[in-house]
């Protein structure tokens, strides 16, 4: 089922916003990390605007991140105990769920 762009800006946010809390970090951190704004990086995770495909393989490669933990539902938050994935096979991996989901690339 493809969800509203608005409903999936929300769902994108409030995944970020877990993240966040469990690695105990400050908007400002994340905001740092993706070399934007803390007021910019709060409207991201409020689901006014969107996550850029360069700012979710900034955060992928950064903290390890497995992508389909902010676009499906039910998944972990990051792989543990899986093998590292390269930033290519990050960024494949990424653009196949966007596909599936009907997202334009």
């Amino acid at each position: 089922m493809v969800l509203p762009e608005n409903d999936f800006q929300k769902i994108v946010g409030e995944r970020l916003r877990g993240f966040r809390s469990v690695q105990r970090l400050k908007q400002i951190d994340l905001a740092e990390t993706l070399g934007i704004y803390q007021s910019q990086y709060s409207r991201i995770e409020s689901g006014e605007v969107s996550l850029s495909l360069y700012y979710v393989i900034v955060l992928m490669d950064k903290y390890d991140l497995n992508p389909s933990f902010i676009f499906r539902n039910g998944e972990k938050m990051i792989d543990v105990g899986k093998r590292k994935m390269s930033l290519e096979e990050k960024v494949d991996r990424y653009e196949a769920i966007l596909r599936e989901n009907n997202i334009d690339i």
